[in-house]
């Protein structure tokens, strides 16, 4: 796994896993809620915060299930 600049961050143990993956699954069930709220919203002409702030929770979700703490962009 690469490192992240500046982060020490790696996980062992069999309950930090699982406290990861739970996490990770809230955030991905939190993300398609407020996403399909926000694509909902949007075809009502309103604001697409609501769907980029969804996929903000899908993008953290699938970072935790890659066990990864930052995205490295090309």
């Amino acid at each position: 796994m690469a490192r992240c600049p500046g982060s020490a961050l790696y996980f062992n143990s069999g309950d930090e896993l699982m406290l990861i993956a739970l996490t990770a699954t809230l955030f991905a069930l939190i993300g398609l809620v407020i996403g399909a709220g926000g694509i909902r919203l949007l075809m009502l002409g309103g604001s697409p915060y609501y769907l980029i702030a969804g996929l903000g929770f899908l993008l953290t979700a699938f970072l935790l299930f890659r066990r990864r703490h930052c995205l490295h962009l090309p």
